[in-house]
């Protein structure tokens, strides 16, 4: 447990820290077509930091195009709302408490960024398939949190390392 908040107080402590450059930008400009590249920019400093930190980690087992686009969108349907690092923490901290953390989940009001939160997979894939992604990047922005999703192999393999570098990041 106490290697999980120190993980988690790391997260804050990263996230107070991030800077993204402009030759930041332009790494993920090369990923992206303009349209992606646009969403991707949509998102808070910390979210873009983060998502080029999954793609760093990538890059050192793969290469593929299609979880490279999906390492920078992955979190993308998280900017549909402000959230605020309390409303982050509350939504960790609540993880042990899944009856809670739906409680928290409404689509209006104080509630909103929690909803934002727990939908920001499915969020994220409708903005990334209306930019022009491929079915592929949109099923993983879709699917990385699922907790027993289901897909062609090869996209299984996609998500495995697409999680594997989000939770390093």
């Amino acid at each position: 447990m106490w290697g999980r908040v120190r993980y988690r107080l790391w997260q804050v402590w990263a996230g107070w820290r991030d800077r993204v450059t402009a030759a930041d930008r332009e790494e993920v400009r090369r990923w992206l077509p303009p349209a992606a590249y646009a969403l991707w920019l949509r998102q808070s400093p910390r979210d873009q930091a983060h998502t080029l930190r999954v793609l760093r980690l990538l890059r050192t087992v793969s290469e593929d195009p299609v979880l490279l686009r999906a390492a920078l969108l992955h979190d993308v349907g998280k900017a549909q709302a402000r959230l605020r690092v309390w409303h982050r923490a509350l939504w960790v901290l609540l993880e042990r408490f899944p009856p809670l953390r739906r409680r928290l989940v409404a689509a209006r009001g104080w509630r909103r960024p929690f909803w934002v939160l727990a939908e920001h997979p499915r969020l994220g894939a409708e903005w990334a398939e209306a930019a022009g992604c491929a079915r592929e990047v949109c099923w993983l922005i879709a699917h990385h949190q699922d907790e027993t999703p289901t897909g062609p192999p090869e996209d299984m393999e996609r998500l495995r390392l697409l999680r594997w570098a989000d939770k390093r990041s």
